[in-house]
Formats: structure tokens, sequence, C-alpha cells
């Protein structure tokens, strides 16, 4: 029993700490059960501590003004520091080491206010002194950990205005790339529109496997800078090796450009996904229907899906009467592929019946314990 209970402790922390099966991201819950076993004993500090420094500096997009959390991010981001040869200062685990998710704005905010703080007695503040500071301390952590045998499994982007290219530079040079060439699901959050980032992890990032994009927006759907972006992204796409899932989310004026990129991997993708996505401007989803091996399509809560969108998902690819089979189009996909729908009006009858079709196979035999029209979330 000895021998096994730490394996089974190392199941259920996992299990608490509500990971993401897609993109692996520790829930803040999850997070909060984790940072409690720590304090139970020796045996689960030592157990938990590697799976919560998986992908430290987990404090989302959003700056809190507290001065606490600023302190607390300074005292975190110098622990890593502070992890060097010197018996003096050995902390009591490689905490380096066990780095796999790195979100990147997160641990920039963390030295910013550590170095804020050491800063905040003086009257005037330099910026671009500041952002050297960053520069070179960020290198040192990222340095650090790669010696120390961390390997980026996830990165997370969330990009500002600021003209701060080289912050992201690093990970480009000679002796960082390592730390991300194998990096498996890279998530970029906007709104702002960085080119010069997707330009960079095209060039460093070949074998991401799950890729989300968060918040792309533009008034109208054929604005020139649009066409220029989408070269950009088109580009990071393509240079994927086996790009197996895709997410959109919250996305207008840009969504057009994203659907002729996915061709390069329509033998790879298992999951597409579009979240609060505006459709507008956007051609037949040609792309989408060669996908042979796609698995699972969701569509929840996307506006202006027209029938000549889906033209080539409800037709049948060989020359018929017009009418499209449901074991047809499960034949052109995986073999066990299902959409899911949650619609929002004005919605696309055509589409709505086609999934219905789709599903109909897999759903038919299910019965409900309430009228669907009382389900929770129900888009009847």
């Amino acid at each position: 029993m000895s021998i096994l209970l730490p394996d089974i402790l190392h199941e259920v922390f996992l299990h608490l700490s509500e990971i993401d099966p897609i993109s692996g991201e520790y829930q803040n819950v999850g997070l909060k059960n984790l940072y409690q076993c720590i304090l139970v004993n020796r045996e689960w500090c030592r157990i938990a501590i590697p799976i919560l420094w998986k992908q430290p500096f987990h404090f989302g997009p959003e700056r809190s003004s507290m001065a606490t959390l600023m302190q607390r991010q300074g005292s975190m981001a110098l622990s890593f520091i502070t992890h060097s040869s010197h018996p003096q200062f050995q902390p009591m685990f490689p905490y380096p080491k066990y780095l796999r998710t790195l979100m990147y704005e997160s641990l920039l905010r963390s030295l910013r206010d550590l170095l804020s703080v050491e800063e905040e007695d003086n009257e005037e503040t330099d910026d671009e002194k500041l952002n050297d500071q960053i520069k070179l301390l960020m290198r040192s952590l990222l340095q650090l950990s790669m010696q120390n045998g961390a390997r980026l499994t996830s990165l997370w982007i969330f990009p500002g205005l600021k003209n701060d290219t080289d912050l992201y530079e690093l990970l480009e040079e000679s002796e960082l790339i390592d730390l991300v060439r194998n990096i498996k699901h890279l998530e970029i959050h906007g709104p702002c529109r960085r080119d010069d980032l997707f330009t960079l992890l095209g060039r460093i990032c070949h074998q991401v496997e799950s890729l989300c994009i968060d918040t792309l927006w533009s008034r109208h759907a054929f604005e020139r800078h649009i066409d220029r972006t989408g070269q950009y992204i088109a580009s990071l796409i393509s240079s994927q090796r086996s790009l197996r899932y895709f997410r959109l989310s919250i996305c207008k004026g840009y969504t057009r450009i994203f659907f002729p990129a996915l061709a390069s991997h329509t033998s790879t993708l298992r999951q597409i996904s579009f979240d609060q996505v505006d459709f507008k401007g956007c051609g037949e989803w040609t792309s989408i229907s060669e996908c042979k091996n796609l698995e699972l399509l969701e569509i929840t809560q996307c506006s202006n899906l027209t029938t000549e969108m889906i033209r080539p998902l409800i037709n049948d690819h060989t020359e018929n009467n017009g009418s499209s089979s449901p074991d047809r189009t499960k034949g052109r996909f995986g073999k066990n592929f299902k959409v899911r729908y949650i619609r929002i009006r004005p919605f696309c009858q055509e589409f709505e019946d086609w999934v219905d079709s789709v599903n109909s196979n897999s759903e038919r035999d299910v019965e409900l314990p309430f009228p669907l029209g009382e389900a929770s979330g129900s888009n009847k």
C-alpha cells in the first residue's frame, strides 16, 4: 500500500486540479485545491508541488490592483531566480524543472511588479530602463528553467499594444529556442492585432497540435489590414506539422481568413470549435468539409451563418438528387463524427436540419428524464 499511495495521491491531485483536456490549463478552483494540499504534510507537499508548478504565474489576462497580489507575484518570480548552485539559496524544490505551461504576460507582470517595488522610491520612472531590466530577468529565468530540465508544452500569449516585440523575441534566441520548440498547445488572446507576434510564433513553433485564438475584432470584414493580418495567421497555421484541434472565439471581421488556412490540415484536424464568432464575409466551408478525420464540430452562439457557407457540409460529394444522407456525411468525416450546436437568432435552418440529421443516429436511443424545452441552456 505504501508503494502505491504516492501514485494514487498523484492521480487524485491531478483530478483536483481540474485540468482542461485540450489546453491542459488548471482552473482557479483547482489551483486553490492544490495550494491546500501542499499544507497537509511533507508527503502531500512533495507530490503536489510538481503539479502546481507546471504552470506558475497563473493569474489570467486581468491585472489586479491589489498590492498584496502584486507582491505575491514578485515573490514567485524571485523564488525562480534564487534557484542557483549556491547552497545558501537552494529552495526545497527545483521549481524551474517543473515548468510546462507558461502564461507569458503573467510572468512579465510579475517581474515588472518586482522591479517596480524596488524602484517605488524613485520620483521618475525610466520605461526604457525598466523594459531592459525585465528583459534581462526574463532571459535569466527562461535560461534557468531550461537548464534545469524544463520544456514547455503549452504557451499562452496575451499581447498588449506596447512596442515590446523584443520581450517576445527572447523565445527565438539560440539559448532559449529549445524551451519552446516542442510546444503542443498555443493560445493567443487579443484584442490587440499583433502581426509581429503571429510572424514570430510561426517561425519558432511547428509542433502545435492545439491552437486557440481569442478576441479578434474589426468593425468591417473587408478592411485592408485584415488581409494583411490573415497572411501572417495563415503562415502560423500552415507552419504546424499536425494541427489536431482549432478553436476560434469572440471574433468579428477576421473570421473569413481562417477557412483557407485550415485547408493545410484537412488530414489531421479532429476538432474544430467556433464560439461567439461572426461569420459575416466568409465563403464556403470547403476546408472543413474536407477534414476526413474530423470528430467534433462545435458552433456556439455564432451569428451570420448562411446556407451558402455551409453548402459543402450539407451536400454530398457525389452527384445525386440534392439530398444529404447522414450516413454519407458521417462517412466523409471521422468514424464518430458529431456536431454541437447552440444557436442564437436569427439562425440558419438548413444548418440546424443538417445537425439534427448528423446527430440522429447517435442520439435517437437516448431518453431524457425531462422535456427538451426545460433543459438548462436549451436552444429550442
